[in-house]
């Protein structure tokens, strides 16, 4: 009866906690819903009537701009993505829920700088922007094999090769990209020699079915992504994917890099950081204790780029097929004026060092993984994001399992401490002293003594 009865416990309290976790999952999934953004269909070259906009040329690279609004109740954020000199993407807030994208495509296409200078604007004031340009892959020969690029001289080019993303040739994204699910993909042409004369070396860069794919996946509501490193996400971000499928490596000790730019529209003087922190636990990252934030402002507005330290060498991801992301702090970024969007919108600012711009390199391996030609292939992410970045908590399962874990003990004692404190006080008023009732016939037959 007693096992019955626990049992039938055991069973309303998983009943309970079922039905409790429902309804908090329900009011979270409620919350969400009334913060979402409403997302637009992705554009492809929005506007854009010249032949340079729709021609796909053999050995040539697509015309690659997609745009998406993710429109509020107080503002717009507005996601321009392209594979247009620098791979980039630039996201404005307006307040103006009607405002749009504007390009003068003749002068974004002409390669002349003082025409692609702000020939991207919006039709309403912007409040703030930022954008993030993936400049360079770097392939370094690590024959020491301590996967750390800075053990090799920048200077020293038979260590290196380095490769301007502005000089790959892309497909037409309009083709490779997923609507569903707000997803724009820009990926390398096959058998792609890129253009070798913006190269540091004249070997091809991907061979056969090999390529580069940058993925960009723009959010309306706060949760997790479903794959691996499950990062975080608020309706205020877009996530950036990076693949290196079957590169032809120079080396055979070969390991790959990135080089990032952030730019905003604080000025020059705004903080700046690049930090790893600890994270709670490794609930959403098997293994992956630690985040990287790269964040900039800390007043009403602020940016940030955020990573754990982690890359995959296998699709999908796993973490049996995990190696290691490896941050090099910030530095300077080149002034140079680039046939990008950055340029094309931010203009002199961002080359007179105006504005908050800073870089920095990250790079992927870990000593004694084998190097990438032994699956040739990597994966990283990144979220990139306005607002404070997001910080990891505790789900709600783990909440209850930890408060069932310590609950459940802590009762048990506290209820076996009780069980004895009453056991014994009980024993104490049961307590009868052996040589009472001889006492008390003595006392009998003493008074009886005296009255006699």
């Amino acid at each position: 009866l007693v096992t019955k009865m626990a049992d039938g416990g055991k069973v309303n309290l998983a009943k309970k906690m079922s039905s409790f976790y429902r309804i908090t999952s329900f009011l979270v999934i409620i919350l969400s819903i009334s913060n979402a953004r409403k997302l637009s269909d992705i554009q492809f070259n929005p506007g854009c009537k010249l032949p340079e906009c729709s021609k796909d040329v053999r050995n040539t690279s697509h015309i690659n701009v997609a745009y998406i609004q993710a429109k509020g109740p107080k503002d717009t954020l507005h996601y321009v993505m392209s594979s247009v000199g620098s791979t980039s993407v630039l996201v404005a807030m307006t307040t103006d829920i009607k405002a749009t994208l504007n390009i003068r495509w003749a002068d974004f296409l002409s390669g002349n700088m003082t025409r692609i200078k702000n020939s991207i604007n919006f039709t309403s004031a912007v409040e703030y922007a930022y954008a993030v340009s993936l400049n360079r892959v770097l392939e370094y020969n690590d024959f020491k094999d301590v996967a750390r690029m800075t053990e090799y001289s920048a200077m020293n080019e038979s260590y290196w090769r380095k490769f301007p993303t502005s000089a790959f040739n892309w497909n037409d994204s309009a083709l490779t990209s997923d609507s569903d699910h707000n997803t724009v993909v820009f990926q390398t042409r096959m058998q792609d020699h890129s253009n070798s004369t913006k190269m540091n070396s004249s070997s091809p860069v991907f061979m056969g079915n090999g390529s580069l794919a940058l993925k960009f996946q723009v959010f309306n509501d706060s949760s997790r992504n479903p794959m691996l490193p499950h990062l975080a996400h608020t309706n205020n971000s877009c996530q950036l994917d990076l693949v290196l499928f079957n590169i032809s490596s120079a080396f055979k000790s070969a390991r790959y890099a990135v080089e990032l730019s952030l730019v905003t529209t604080d000025k020059a003087s705004t903080p700046m950081s690049l930090k790893e922190d600890t994270s709670i636990d490794d609930e959403y990252t098997p293994g992956v204790f630690k985040i990287d934030d790269w964040v900039v402002g800390n007043g009403e507005h602020q940016t940030y780029i955020q990573w754990k330290p982690v890359s995959y060498l296998s699709d999908p991801a796993s973490m049996k097929a995990s190696t290691l992301a490896r941050n090099y702090g910030l530095q300077n970024m080149a002034k140079t004026p680039q046939a990008d969007i950055l340029y094309a919108y931010f203009g002199d600012k961002l080359v007179n060092g105006q504005l908050a711009a800073r870089s920095a390199n990250v790079s992927f391996g870990l000593s004694m993984d084998k190097f990438y030609v032994k699956q040739n292939y990597t994966s990283w992410s990144a979220t990139i994001g306005y607002g404070p970045p997001p910080a990891d908590t505790l789900s709600l399962l783990v909440i209850i399992i930890i408060a069932v874990g310590i609950g459940v003990p802590v009762l048990l004692i506290m209820g076996g401490c009780i069980f004895l404190c009453v056991r014994k006080r009980k024993d104490q008023n049961d307590y009868k002293p052996l040589n009472a009732d001889y006492n008390t016939e003595c006392t009998v037959s003493y008074c009886s003594c005296v009255a006699g």
